[in-house]
């Protein structure tokens, strides 16, 4: 069996204040079933007022049962529009207005749309009306979208460009809810340590999301540069700066005194106290700079000497003696003839003959150098003795002493191997016959030493050191 609705009735919908008929086309007894179950009616054509599902099942004259197909009835709806995702339109996105009505309605849209679907998907602001009728009731539905303004802007202090080991900062624009990604941050601004691309969602109140991305490339690191100087240096001296020279680097030093250089190897001329001190070097490639790096320079404070001198004139076989004036934390560097040398400031050498010559004096403190130079020369004096004596009484070197010929002056000690005074005399006439002054008693055999201070004829006072040997 079939089941129909009557042609009278509004398609399937109920309209209000009004029902709808159901028929089924075959003969025999009918049990009619709706949204309630079974109804009281019992006829071919029924009138129901209730949405819902119905069907009949019908006996025929021979006892069979056929059931009939269901039909869905509706209740007619006051139409309505559905906006998707909401009124408010987010700047390159689109709405969707829907339409809700009951099924076979009439729709007509209003410019700017057109056409009667039931759905309209809208890119710009505006109002936006349409008209639905079913069971003769004319409705008319609008809405007005407004549009809603959303921007991200990130913003930097300096191009984009990570110098390694530092931190750079992104800022947003005021006036919104954020979201930073990668990192999933939500402040306004964030630091980040490496390359990358990075977004910022910009969120304003109506929902509607903006996007700005940048891209944060890292430049290789800007190494430390070695740094040195040459001191150190002695005023009015030169002092001379240096590093490694690399292009496209930029070299930025800064010194005492407010001194400043761009200059991979500045130095000084004529350099002073004051330009003593630390110096710093920063390097520069492209927006990235090297950790500052320094260096510090002595400048030491110039002497001076005043000439030298010495015992001279001496006689060969004499003590030569060398003098200069003191200057403190000074060092002492004489040489002369003969491979002589001395760290003293006033040194004493024995002088023949084949130690004539110039005397040389360096003198230095730090950086600081001082020269002086002396020439020497010596005079035979013809002082004659003898280094071995015999006081046996047999006439013969008895007595140990000095030719009084040259001699103005003398004064004469003799000292045992312990250093001990034996015996002296202070006239050109003196000897010594080898007795103890102060006993008496023979010395006895060995080695002794002497210490002559004499005043020759030719008028330089001299000092000789020797030794003699007393036998019997």
């Amino acid at each position: 069996a079939t089941l129909k609705y009557s042609v009278l009735a509004s398609d399937g919908i109920i309209c209000p204040g009004d029902s709808i008929s159901l028929y089924v086309n075959l003969n025999g007894s009918y049990d009619w079933y709706g949204p309630e179950g079974l109804l009281d009616d019992a006829t071919q054509i029924i009138y129901v007022s209730t949405s819902g599902f119905y069907f009949c099942v019908v006996t025929t004259p021979n006892d069979c049962q056929v059931s009939s197909n269901t039909l869905e009835l509706t209740q007619y709806t006051t139409p309505y529009l559905n906006i998707s995702p909401s009124p408010v339109l987010c700047p390159d996105s689109s709405i969707a207005l829907i339409v809700v009505t009951t099924a076979n309605s009439n729709l007509v849209w209003e410019s700017p749309l057109s056409g009667s679907d039931l759905t309209q998907t809208i890119d710009q602001p505006g109002i936006y009306t349409c008209t639905v009728d079913a069971c003769n009731i004319s409705t008319t539905l609008s809405i007005t979208i407004l549009g809603s303004v959303v921007e991200a802007l990130i913003s930097t202090a300096d191009e984009t460009v990570l110098c390694k080991g530092d931190t750079f900062l992104l800022s947003a624009n005021a006036g919104y809810n954020y979201l930073w990604k990668p990192n999933n941050e939500i402040s306004t601004s964030i630091s980040v340590f490496e390359e990358g691309t990075y977004q910022l969602y910009c969120t304003n109140d109506d929902g509607c999301v903006a996007i700005d991305s940048i891209f944060i490339s890292e430049t290789v690191i800007v190494a430390e540069p070695p740094i040195a100087n040459n001191g150190p240096v002695c005023v009015n001296e030169t002092l001379i700066f240096t590093t490694d020279f690399f292009g496209g680097v930029a070299y930025y030093w800064t010194g005492p005194n407010g001194f400043t250089s761009t200059s991979p190897n500045p130095f000084f001329e004529n350099v002073t106290v004051l330009q003593e001190g630390i110096y710093t070097l920063t390097t520069q490639e492209g927006l990235c700079k090297s950790d500052t790096v320094d260096t510090e320079a002595f400048v030491d404070e110039a002497f001076g000497l005043s000439d030298i001198s010495s015992n001279f004139p001496i006689c060969i076989g004499s003590e030569l003696e060398l003098y200069t004036n003191y200057v403190e934390n000074v060092i002492y560097s004489w040489s002369g003839p003969n491979d002589f040398i001395s760290a003293l400031q006033n040194p004493t050498t024995y002088f023949d003959a084949q130690d004539t010559g110039y005397y040389f004096l360096e003198a230095s403190r730090g950086a600081c150098k001082a020269n002086e130079e002396i020439f020497i020369f010596g005079d035979d004096c013809d002082i004659n003795t003898v280094n071995v004596f015999t006081p046996n009484g047999d006439g013969i070197n008895d007595f140990f002493s000095f030719s009084k010929e040259n001699l103005l002056t003398i004064d004469v000690e003799i000292y045992n191997r312990w250093g001990q005074l034996i015996y002296s005399w202070d006239n050109v006439n003196g000897r010594w016959d080898g007795t103890i002054l102060k006993t008496g008693k023979k010395a006895s055999e060995g080695v002794y030493y002497y210490v002559a201070r004499m005043l020759p004829r030719n008028g330089y006072l001299q000092n000789f050191k020797g030794y003699l040997n007393l036998l019997y």
